[in-house]
């Protein structure tokens, strides 16, 4: 585990929906076409927003980005890199994330990983997280680290804590 001082390697505050889009569109600008990326943070943090500005940015609808907290997984084959858009909420069992197929999408595209603290099936090296936290109801703390959430420090709604462990 990562010491829980571990510099990031990058920072935002954002104060609305559309400034998180921005940060999404600024992080895929910089991204490579093979990122693994996990999305770390409680309920409404900002997560799918800011799936949403990767999408826009690379020239979908942002509007028609959903979590897939139903589907486990949506792949966008229409955008280069592809975007593969993955929400882990509802998978609380190694069995049940082995059923999503997630770790033959690393290495394939852009993988965008939601509620990144429950994958159990290790990640690949390269992963980057971001951690989405409420600073106040209106203001969202986006962090982004080198590593897997599996290295950094809990923290609330790191996904691992709503999943019992």
């Amino acid at each position: 585990m990562m010491d829980s001082t571990a510099e990031p390697a990058n920072a935002w505050t954002s104060t609305s929906p559309e400034q998180t889009r921005g940060i999404g569109a600024e992080c895929v600008r910089a991204w490579s076409h093979t990122e693994v990326v996990a999305l770390a943070g409680p309920l409404g943090s900002g997560k799918t927003t800011f799936v949403k500005g990767v999408i826009e940015e690379l020239g979908g609808d942002p509007e028609g980005v959903r979590s897939p907290t139903y589907t486990l997984l949506q792949r966008y084959d229409e955008f280069s890199p592809t975007v593969v858009h993955v929400d882990l909420y509802r998978t609380e069992t190694a069995e049940a994330q082995e059923t999503v197929g997630l770790s033959e999408y690393f290495g394939e595209g852009l993988v965008l990983v939601e509620w990144a603290g429950r994958w159990e099936l290790g990640w690949p090296p390269g992963t980057q997280t971001l951690r989405f936290e409420h600073q106040d109801p209106s203001v969202r703390n986006i962090t982004l680290f080198e590593g897997s959430p599996e290295d950094l420090p809990e923290f609330e709604g790191s996904g691992a804590d709503a999943a019992g462990r």
